[in-house]
């Protein structure tokens, strides 16, 4: 056991290796119940490890900012309403599906906070869908640091109490192709054929700043707030 997966950590990575690691103590501990072996010997087998990761970035000031003029000059990042997105998720350290499933009730611009408290997700053969968080923690309530502006001018633009960034129908939009929109842009892909356009960078593959080395999803986190207008503030 003990070489068996380090094999599978070194070969198939440390997901596939935790969740043989997961089956094959419980097999064991079936045959424990049952009679069959005297101990598990999965439980002392060496704690897996995920192995090194880089280390964590955080955008600075300029680089945000030069970031957001790429993305502002991009008629293909305005098609897909990404500025006010991008924005509105630097300002308040949303996931990419906490941020799209906001919706206006969940927004008091009077005190200044915002209820997160569903994501929206595909689930097959029903579609998009909006659920509540994962966890109780994961609700929360947040004070908009810098992204008041933004908003009061998108409810003058909306239209009833659906999302705050709807699809063109008014309702939910999907993230991955949100984030496919994204990636489109931070890697300076034209929007037609396959040639790439290089855009001076470099940008990371994050949605927003923060103290985690983050993906498309983005942190749980951020450090930065964005206004409207792309200023800065906070740390």
């Amino acid at each position: 056991m003990d070489r068996f997966l380090p094999e599978v950590l070194a070969t198939k990575g440390y997901a596939t290796a935790r969740l043989c690691r997961t089956v094959l103590s419980g097999i064991c501990g079936w045959l424990v119940r049952q009679g069959g072996l005297i101990a598990n010997s999965v439980r002392e087998v060496t704690p897996l490890e995920a192995g090194s990761t880089e280390r964590a970035r955080a955008m600075d000031a300029e680089q945000i900012t030069g970031w957001l003029s790429v993305v502002d000059a991009s008629e293909y990042a305005r098609r897909w309403d990404l500025p006010d997105l991008i924005r509105f998720m630097l300002g308040t350290g949303l996931l990419i599906g906490e941020a799209l499933g906001v919706c206006w009730p969940d927004v008091d611009l009077d005190l200044r906070t915002l209820n997160v408290e569903r994501t929206v997700i595909r689930v097959r053969g029903q579609g998009l869908k909006a659920k509540a968080l994962k966890t109780r923690s994961s609700a929360r309530v947040l004070v908009l640091p810098g992204c008041v502006r933004l908003l009061e001018s998108r409810l003058e633009q909306s239209e009833g109490d659906g999302p705050v960034f709807p699809d063109v129908h008014g309702g939910f939009r999907d993230r991955s192709n949100v984030a496919a929109a994204y990636r489109k842009v931070r890697e300076g892909r034209r929007t037609s054929g396959s040639r790439r356009t290089p855009i001076a960078g470099p940008w990371p593959p994050c949605w927003t700043v923060g103290s985690v080395r983050t993906t498309d999803r983005g942190p749980a986190r951020a450090l930065a707030s964005v206004d409207g207008a792309g200023l800065l503030h906070g740390p």
